[in-house]
């Protein structure tokens, strides 16, 4: 069982739901058959918009596949795919279980500033062995969540608690899931390569051969 919360923060946990409410209304819902498969106004993205390809990139801060994921593959397609211009990538968040830990994490990355939003989910996989260790362990959970705060420009109790009770920001993220849903995705990680579902490995290698096959 995960540990208790202390401190501030406790109450902005509280009003977390148990479960992410993914049939939740949407104010203004965009078009989900065009964005299902392509890039939203709402979207977060990193690389050239004039990228010749583009990866949509489903997974959950606490899934520790999608961990391994970060930890082994990210820097690498971001370095020789991303930041030369030949590969878009969009993160779409899907939160797992433990739900509470995953949407604090994914609603304090919404809350930033949208250029931003990338570091503050890369520091969150950074941490993930840490949060998952200390939350079923009873430590400090809340330290770390402190900090991906301070990362998002979070800097107050206040801050901390609007973010987290924010029906928007938790819209945003329940519209992402849905259109993982309409995609057929249930499963995190998963990817969308130029409009397809991948198959297979997800490494720069698995990516480069979708590349040359295009």
């Amino acid at each position: 069982q995960i540990g208790l919360f202390f401190g501030p923060l406790a109450f902005a946990f509280t009003a977390l739901p148990a479960h992410a409410q993914y049939s939740t209304p949407i104010p203004d819902q965009l078009p989900e058959s065009e964005y299902v498969y392509g890039e939203a106004p709402n979207d977060h993205a990193v690389g050239s918009v004039d990228a010749a390809h583009t990866m949509i990139l489903y997974a959950s801060n606490v899934c520790p596949a999608c961990g391994y994921w970060f930890a082994n593959h990210w820097e690498t397609i971001k370095t020789e795919l991303v930041e030369t211009g030949r590969l878009r990538v969009i993160f779409r968040p899907m939160p797992t279980e433990p739900v509470q830990l995953s949407l604090t994490g994914f609603l304090m990355a919404e809350c930033a500033p949208k250029a931003d939003y990338m570091t503050v989910i890369e520091d969150q996989f950074a941490r993930q062995s840490a949060i998952l260790e200390a939350a079923y362990n009873r430590g400090n959970v809340k330290a770390e969540y402190d900090a991906i705060a301070a990362g998002a420009g979070l800097v107050s109790d206040e801050a901390i608690s609007a973010c987290l009770s924010n029906p928007e920001m938790m819209a945003i993220i329940n519209q992402k899931n849905e259109w993982a849903s309409a995609a057929g995705i249930n499963a995190v990680p998963s990817f969308i390569f130029d409009g397809e579902v991948m198959d297979g490995d997800h490494d720069a290698d698995a990516i480069r051969g979708w590349m040359d096959r295009r």
